[in-house]
Formats: C-alpha cells, sequence, structure tokens
C-alpha cells in the first residue's frame, strides 16, 4: 500500500478528516427534529470515539462495508487515518471550503458558495457546553 501524507502528519498539519454526518436538513426543520438530530450526533461522536479505542471492531466494518479481505491493508488503512479523524465533531470553515473546491470542478455553483451556507454547529456546540464530548473522552 503506498501511502502519499499519513494520518498522523495529517493530523500535526491541522488537517483532519471532516464529518459527514453534519445538520445537513433545512434550518427551518431544525426544531422539529433537534432531538433526534442530537441523538444521532451523540451516537455518531461514540461511533467516533469505538474507532481510535478499538482499531479490532473498525477493522471489521471496514472490511464490511469496503469488500477488503486483505488483512495488511485493512489494519494499514486503519492506522494511516484514524489519527486525522476529529475527535469532537467539529466541522471547519477550511474543511468545508476544501469540499466546495473539490465540488466547483463540476458544479460552478459551488464556487461562489460559502462554507457557513452549509452546516449548523449549534448541536455539537451544545454538546461540548453540557460535558458531553468532554466526558465521551474522559473515559468516565
Amino acid at each position: 500500500m503506498k501511502v502519499l501524507v499519513s494520518g498522523t502528519e495529517l493530523a500535526k498539519l491541522g488537517i483532519t478528516i471532516q464529518h459527514q454526518c453534519a445538520d445537513v436538513m433545512e434550518s427551518s426543520l431544525h426544531n422539529e427534529f433537534r432531538p433526534k438530530l442530537k441523538a444521532f450526533a451523540k451516537g455518531y461522536l461514540e461511533g467516533v470515539r469505538e474507532v481510535y479505542r478499538n482499531k479490532e471492531y473498525t477493522v471489521q466494518v471496514l472490511k464490511k462495508y469496503t469488500r477488503v479481505t486483505d488483512p495488511e491493508v485493512l489494519s494499514e488503512s486503519y492506522d494511516e487515518a484514524y489519527q486525522a479523524i476529529d475527535k469532537d465533531g467539529s466541522l471547519t470553515d477550511a474543511g468545508i471550503q476544501s469540499q466546495l473546491a473539490d465540488l466547483a470542478k463540476t458544479d460552478p455553483r459551488a464556487k461562489n458558495a460559502h462554507p457557513d451556507e452549509f452546516f449548523d454547529s449549534s448541536i455539537v456546540d451544545e454538546l461540548h457546553k453540557e460535558g458531553f464530548v468532554k466526558a465521551l473522552w474522559s473515559g468516565k
């Protein structure tokens, strides 16, 4: 397996894998579905924690969904990538802008789009204020 930039190096550079479970629904629906969105965010963040804590299980999930069967490739894929997954669920403008730049290659509307049009961090912010994220990683 050839690695251009390792997950460790990405993390050192401040580059994280953007979470794909952000609140991606019309903001007018947030109040109606907020409890469900918050429960989903909690479950997602618990899953991220498991990626860090349980390599064996994570590799089995990778095997199932990627259909890669080579244990060495699976193990190395995990080792190279997991550290670049942000632990606290935050999205960054730079990360969203990077995705928009890539999308702009096929959709010209993305060129004039702004990252803040695409995500609402209020639920993740709320989980931080409540201490959920800190408790999740403290091991309690």
